[in-house]
């Protein structure tokens, strides 16, 4: 059975929260509500029951903002998949600068002489 939503807001605005609460009676499951003065829609919990009595939610009738509640939820995602992309891209960057480096070093091995070279040639020349 589906609980009863009502619609609530933060009498204080100082943006503090003024409740956190996992129920699955709740819209999603969550209710998270700061002292932002916004409406917020909630089920009738003891933990909303308790911040309406102690006056520190009122009950309105004014619309929820769901909607921008989605519109940060979106842009949460989107941040979290921007900063993955560019994590994919900076190992990709990083693989690239490793091999790079490695090539430059098989480059300067080979180039450089032996000590075991050097040694005989220096014998050579004293002989």
């Amino acid at each position: 059975m589906m609980a009863d939503l009502i619609t609530v807001k933060s009498v204080k605005t100082d943006n503090k929260v003024c409740l956190w609460e996992v129920n699955p009676e709740h819209p999603n499951g969550e209710v998270f509500i700061y002292a932002d003065g916004l409406p917020h829609q909630v089920a009738r919990t003891s933990e909303v029951a308790l911040r309406l009595n102690d006056r520190v939610l009122v009950e309105v009738d004014e619309p929820a903002q769901d909607a921008r509640f989605d519109a940060e939820k979106q842009t949460a995602q989107e941040a979290r998949t921007r900063g993955e992309d560019q994590a994919r891209l900076d190992a990709e960057a990083q693989a690239e600068e490793q091999k790079r480096l490695d090539a430059e070093q098989r480059t300067n091995d080979a180039e450089r002489p032996t000590l075991l070279g050097d040694a005989q040639r220096t014998n050579r020349r004293r002989s």
